[in-house]
């Protein structure tokens, strides 16, 4: 029995070990300029005939596309939980990988025409688990047994008085519409 508690430990503290290191990767400089590249300049450069023939054509270098740095991240992530080297739970519980995902889907739509499905296959694993574990928690995941703090949010009458209301917004459009 002691043995299979110490296991029991090993494994956890492994499991820990491998979260710790893939949350640390988004704040690498590289990945945080890829990041901000997926965000900024991605959609419009798939505009481009040539960028997205590059995709296609499995030439596409992450210099110029960036896009392929994320996904390489993930492919990751969806590699280690699909080798149980990461519990999905732990991962999905910090992460939640669909925004970029959605951004980067054309262009693996692209990658995928010649190359085929298997192109990020392990990315693809990782969102099929992530919309799962969404539906599962959809409050999120906080202990059902431990009450939720009440939280003071000082500026919120300020703001609240602040905001045009709905019917201010359609009366303003009314008036500069021609």
């Amino acid at each position: 029995i002691a043995a299979l508690v110490q296991l029991h430990h090993l494994r956890a503290a492994n499991q820990l070990n491998a979260l710790l290191t893939v949350l640390k990767f988004p704040y690498d400089p590289i990945q945080r300029e890829a990041r901000k590249f997926v965000t900024d300049e991605l959609a419009e450069l798939l505009e481009d005939p040539d960028f997205r023939r590059e995709l296609e054509d499995g030439a596409a270098d992450r210099v110029k596309h960036k896009e392929l740095i994320v996904c390489d991240y993930y492919e990751r992530i969806g590699s280690f939980i699909k080798n149980g080297l990461l519990a999905a739970d732990l991962y999905l519980d910090q992460s939640t990988p669909d925004l970029t995902w959605r951004r980067v889907e054309p262009a693996v739509s692209i990658a995928r025409r010649k190359r085929g499905s298997t192109v990020y296959e392990n990315f693809e694993y990782l969102i099929a688990l992530s919309r799962a574990w969404d539906k599962r928690h959809p409050n999120g995941n906080y202990p059902g047994t431990i009450g939720r703090l009440t939280l003071n949010d000082p500026w919120l009458a300020i703001d609240s008085a602040a905001q045009p209301t709905e019917d201010a917004l359609l009366r303003h459009s009314e008036l500069v519409e021609p």
